[in-house]
């Protein structure tokens, strides 16, 4: 099973996962934000992707247009392979972090259950 559905977005993470550290996290912020805003039923160009990522216009290639349900696939994909490939720690968030046994506690369940 292929990890990407897109070709260009697997060589997009490749390349961003080999980036400067201190750029990962905001290509992991920035494709969070642009996963939450891709609608399934609207197509969307790569270099608009792109540059909603790293803030540079790519030079002109041959790439298809992506539908939206594919790109959000394929940007929780590349948030995961960027994020591997450095150190993320909770510090860096302002938002609230819980540990297993806390949301275990939070929620009445079992510890094992947050783990499936």
């Amino acid at each position: 099973m292929r990890k990407y559905v897109n070709d260009s977005m697997e060589e997009l993470a490749t390349e961003l996962s080999a980036g400067l550290v201190r750029l990962r996290k905001a290509y992991v912020d920035a494709a969070e934000a642009l996963a939450q805003t891709v609608e399934a039923d609207q197509t969307y160009p790569y270099e608009f992707v792109v540059f909603r990522l790293t803030q540079f216009r790519p030079p002109g290639g041959e790439h298809s247009p992506m539908n939206g349900e594919e790109l959000r696939q394929d940007l929780l994909q590349l948030m995961l392979d960027v994020s591997a490939s450095f150190d993320l720690r909770a510090e860096d968030y302002a938002e609230p972090v819980c540990d297993n046994p806390t949301l275990a506690r939070r929620f009445h369940i079992s510890t094992k259950t947050i783990q499936r």
